[in-house]
């Protein structure tokens, strides 16, 4: 049987399985190609990669082999040379370990990178080259890598093969599809005691959509860590490429002590493409810790421990101006042993020494009263009419607060028009005046809105139609602070204050 007869055949099957099994729900975003291809090449070629590794082994001698599966998403299986089912699958395989008297991945496969910028040299954790494949059956393999262990190696420790993968699909005009699978395992046997789980795929893809590099096919955080470790330094820069660091870094970006000084934080990677991370922004305030590090599932002692165990090498990564060992911006600290006396996981008061403490966000802070606004009233809102909003303020433990207490305030009317879209109408220096609301409940200011009487009327707002909201803004005008001032909205020239 020629090549093209057993494709035939094959896709002929997976033809009629795709149609009771509607492809189309596979879940293709507008973002991949195989979202815009018909349903006969989608029931042919069933796009997407699933990699899942059986097992792994260490020989006496060092020798180390893994066995894995290839499919479609409908568990069809694979060919790697992509012969007798479409597109060839590229994979590469990543051994390390962790040893008992550490917590970062050492990986067995190593490269030797040589910088022509610096002319250093540097040894890299990287995959295996020259190791062979055993064909199992129909999508299994097993994989025998040509690094072997290093003599007297820890068969007792955590050991983990890391595979990763690309099925080329654009033959057919449907991109690349990727996938990656991790396997951890003791070779003595026995339960896996130790890994290394500290932030969870999950978590960034919860930003990041899928997260993963150098092209697409290093996908989730259990496979970066196997080579991004203490064991890798990028010999262009200097710089560790190291999970850790490297990460904390990224995510301070603009906000590193030594980039705001006028330096930049960049890494060198394959075919010497610099990629700088200087202008990164952090989305959320960079002091929040549990964006990333989430603590919960069977591994959640192991995450806190990784958030609130102190060393030089993590904090260092973000407060990048101190030098531990000269006593810079830091008492002199040569190890790791002493961080944990000072800076114990949570302290008494905010932005103490305590890693909760000084990690406080200024707009999370106890200290902070909050703002409650209650609109109690809308009125005068007929079109020409010039509205007016009956208010209450008070801060979160209940007290009354006045519009001079806050930093900002504006007020916004939306309506709706019988001649075309909606205006919405913005006040930033609206007159207030306060009245006493009576029964010890705080003070009810009223607002009347500087809005013109023809935007008022374009607005077509009749009473009931319009939506009136508080809301803080740039900065705000208003008089009459003292209660039994003038009428609302008569505000003398001088009685108008601008808040700061």
């Amino acid at each position: 049987m020629n090549r093209r007869a057993a494709v035939w055949i094959l896709g002929t099957v997976v033809a009629a399985a795709g149609v009771a099994g509607g492809i189309r729900k596979f879940g293709f975003t507008p973002e991949q190609k195989a979202f815009y291809a018909n349903e006969r090449t989608l029931n042919f070629v069933r796009p997407g990669l699933v990699l899942r590794v059986l097992g792994a082994e260490i020989a006496a001698d060092g020798t180390i082999s893994t066995t894995f599966r290839i499919t479609d998403p409908m568990g069809v299986p694979l060919d790697r040379e992509g012969r007798v089912t479409p597109g060839a699958v590229a994979l590469s395989f990543v051994a390390a370990t962790i040893p008992q008297d550490q917590k970062h991945y050492t990986s067995y496969t190593t490269r030797v990178q040589r910088s022509p910028i610096t002319g250093v040299s540097a040894t890299q954790a990287a995959a295996d080259t020259g190791g062979t494949y055993t064909v199992l059956g129909d999508g299994e393999y097993r994989y025998t890598f040509r690094t072997r262990a290093p003599g007297g190696f820890d068969r007792t420790a955590t050991h983990t093969i890391g595979i990763y993968s690309n099925r080329n699909l654009n033959e057919f005009e449907l991109g690349v599809s990727y996938a990656s699978a991790t396997f951890n395992f003791v070779p003595a046997g026995g339960a896996v005691t130790k890994v290394r789980d500290v932030v969870k795929t999950a978590t960034c893809n919860a930003c990041h959509t899928q997260v993963s590099a150098h092209g697409g096919s290093r996908r989730g955080v259990e496979m970066c860590v196997l080579c991004h470790s203490p064991q890798t330094v990028d010999p262009d820069t200097g710089n560790t490429v190291d999970m850790t660091v490297m990460t904390h870094k990224i995510h301070m970006g603009k906000e590193l002590p030594s980039v705001r000084a006028g330096g930049k934080y960049s890494i060198i990677g394959n075919g010497q493409r610099e990629t700088d991370y200087s202008h990164v922004g952090f989305p959320a305030n960079n002091r929040n810790c549990a964006a990333c590090h989430v603590q919960e599932g069977p591994n959640a002692a192991t995450q806190a421990m990784a958030m609130y165990q102190p060393t030089r090498m993590a904090c260092g990564s973000c407060h990048d101006d101190i030098d531990f060992a000269a006593g810079k911006g830091h008492p002199v600290q040569l190890d790791d042993s002493r961080c944990a006396q000072c800076h114990r996981p949570s302290g008494q008061r905010e932005w103490d020494l305590s890693i909760d403490g000084a990690h406080t966000r200024p707009e999370k802070s106890q200290n902070l009263k909050g703002i409650a606004i209650e609109i109690i009233e809308v009125r005068d809102t007929n079109p020409g009419q010039q509205p007016s909003v009956s208010y209450r303020l008070k801060d979160s433990d209940g007290n009354a607060l006045t519009p001079l207490e806050l930093t900002s305030l504006s007020f916004v009317l939306a309506g709706q028009r019988t001649d075309g879209p909606a205006k919405p109408g913005r006040d930033r220096y609206p007159p207030i005046h306060p009245r006493d609301s009576g029964g010890g409940d705080g003070i009810v200011f009223d607002y009347r809105g500087g809005l013109s009487e023809r935007d008022v009327r374009r607005s077509g707002a009749a009473a009931g139609d319009g939506a009136g909201s508080a809301e803080k803004r740039d900065e705000v005008l208003q008089c009459g602070r003292e209660s039994g001032g003038t009428a609302a909205g008569d505000c003398e020239p001088d009685q108008v204050q601008r808040l700061p």
